[in-house]
């Protein structure tokens, strides 16, 4: 991995009170576990219910198969080119770098991933990878995503910049990364150096609670900015984290404080595993709507990314239908329909058919 990350093994979170050790032995087998020392010491108090502890303990809910689960939550497997390109809309395109990370979600919706044979690209993959967005000239902006791009080294970065940096028909990289959050001492000058782009170059973080903020992740930040990279935040709305109006005020009040623009919440995506995360899309817009009054929030927006593999929508523009059943109609005037059982019976304020 990119940069040097203390990280607390699996013997050490197993000795700790409250943690379910039988559930990390299995999880592990099924999906990481990985806790840098830095983010770990976050936690204060009950660790059984700490918001940070909750976003990356495992727990045997994590086993249950659920009837609304989806294996592909975002209809990615339709969209994707080869094993590192996800691409849904013409004018950009989702670039795979890595399947690590310093910190391993437990809402995540890739963590199928770990599941399937995916290694990381190599010299024939990085070709295709960049011949492709090279003939595909429609494509204006490559977003590096993983895993977690910063896992990468900042040499084999500062290749990929390069290699996109010759791309003449692209205009903007986008890079979105939990490592401020995570590992903020993996943000360095010489990572820094690496990140030179012709293109207009922004860094999409994921803060998901206020806590997460810290004068340590300021300053990553803030080497970011001083070096003319654009940083936006995308938070997801996670029970027992942040869905809570007073919770996710306070997250993006400091995120403003830290010249971060608040950028999507996203709805939790409905992957086999994290069910516990998940909270309807009636109650999420009601917190949505709740905590962002009277705030100057430019472009922000509370989405969904369709499970047809269509993108992210705003929820206010989807259409109640009976019941459970949500419905979006896209410009072309198509239609995607799609359920959210834990908005039945619950009022939404969205437009009702």
């Amino acid at each position: 991995m990119g940069g040097s990350v203390d990280c607390i093994g699996n013997k050490e979170l197993k000795s700790l009170e409250g943690v379910d050790g039988e559930a990390l032995t299995r999880a592990s087998r099924v999906f990481p576990v990985l806790w840098p020392r830095y983010y770990y010491n976050l936690i204060e108090g009950d660790i059984r219910i700490h918001p940070v502890a909750r976003m990356g303990l495992p727990t045997r809910d994590e086993f249950s198969v659920r009837q609304d689960d989806l294996q592909d939550p975002v209809g990615e497997a339709k969209v994707t080119i080869g094993k590192y390109l996800v691409r849904k809309h013409a004018d950009r395109i989702v670039l795979l770098t890595t399947r690590h990370c310093h910190f391993y979600c437990r809402f995540c919706f890739r963590r199928d991933q770990a599941r399937r044979d995916f290694s990381d690209p190599v010299e024939a993959d990085w070709n295709a990878i960049f011949n492709y967005i090279r003939k595909e000239r429609e494509i204006k902006e490559v977003i590096l995503s993983g895993g977690d791009p910063l896992t990468l080294s900042d040499v084999k970065l500062g290749w990929i910049i390069d290699k996109l940096n010759d791309i003449q028909s692209l205009e903007k990289i986008r890079i979105h990364s939990r490592c401020p959050v995570h590992a903020p001492s993996r943000v360095t000058v010489n990572l820094l150096a690496q990140l030179k782009s012709k293109h207009d170059l922004v860094l999409v973080t994921h803060f998901n609670h206020f806590v997460e903020l810290t004068p340590q992740a300021r300053k990553a930040v803030s080497l970011f900015q001083e070096n003319n990279i654009a940083v936006k935040n995308q938070t997801v709305l996670l029970r027992g984290v942040n869905d809570c109006p007073a919770v996710m005020r306070r997250l993006l009040e400091k995120l403003m404080k830290f010249d971060i623009e608040p950028y999507y919440i996203h709805h939790t995506d409905r992957v086999v595993g994290n069910a516990r995360f998940r909270v309807g899309l009636s109650r999420g817009r009601a917190i949505c709507e709740s905590s962002t009054g009277n705030m100057d929030l430019k472009g922000f927006r509370y989405v969904i990314d369709l499970p047809d593999g269509s993108g992210k929508v705003p929820v206010k523009k989807l259409i109640r239908k009976k019941g459970n059943q949500f419905q979006f109609r896209h410009p072309d005037g198509k239609e995607t329909v799609f359920s959210d059982n834990l908005s039945a019976g619950i009022p939404f304020s969205g437009m009702t058919v």
